[in-house]
């Protein structure tokens, strides 16, 4: 299930809000909440990180000429390296892995 950024609605995770804003900023909440609870976080197919035990990810929406954050939910058993990837090093809030 996608939720798209535009037009909702609002999804939560334990206080973060996920849709509708500056994709950095729920990027970089994101991360500190899986890494203050010492979760395994991935990165998933168009960039979005999230945590590997939700299976759900923050990803980018077109909104018009500006980008909003949406979020993607999934049920499934297993995934494949296809679908996303183990996070070797944390991003920057601009998405750039630190040098």
């Amino acid at each position: 299930m996608t939720v798209h950024g535009r037009t909702g609605p609002q999804v939560d995770l334990d206080g973060i809000r996920l849709i509708g804003r500056t994709v950095s900023e729920v990027d970089a909440e994101v991360i500190q909440y899986i890494e203050d609870r010492d979760l395994g976080w991935l990165i998933y197919g168009d960039g979005g990180p999230g945590p590997e035990e939700l299976n759900m990810y923050v990803r980018a929406t077109r909104a018009g000429d500006t980008v909003a954050s949406g979020a993607a939910f999934s049920h499934r058993t297993g995934r494949t390296t296809a679908d996303a990837v183990p996070s070797a090093a944390p991003r920057s809030a601009s998405g750039a892995s630190p040098t």
